[in-house]
């Protein structure tokens, strides 16, 4: 999965574009991001085929467009969080 670099004042470094590129159409589409969309990152995470630290960039990038969302995206991060400091 290609990972890019982005400069933005946002807090953050690196950006899953399949998944951002997905929350952006889905966003557009229904106005809220579906639960297969974080259950296949989530997956992606667990079988390493991305960082926890993407997942959670990622996520903090959705949260900069999916305002009406953000508590959801919050409870992501905080999950991805606790897993990173897991494996630290």
């Amino acid at each position: 999965m290609r990972v890019n670099s982005i400069n933005s004042n946002v807090n953050f470094q690196t950006v899953n574009q399949k998944y951002l590129q997905r929350a952006q159409k889905e966003y557009k589409q229904i106005h809220c991001l579906t639960n297969d969309l974080l259950f296949c990152m989530e997956t992606d995470v667990m079988f390493k085929d991305i960082p926890i630290q993407d997942a959670i960039d990622t996520l903090k990038a959705i949260k900069a467009f999916a305002k009406d969302i953000t508590p959801d995206l919050n409870k992501e991060i905080e999950y991805y969080t606790k897993l990173l400091g897991k494996q630290s």
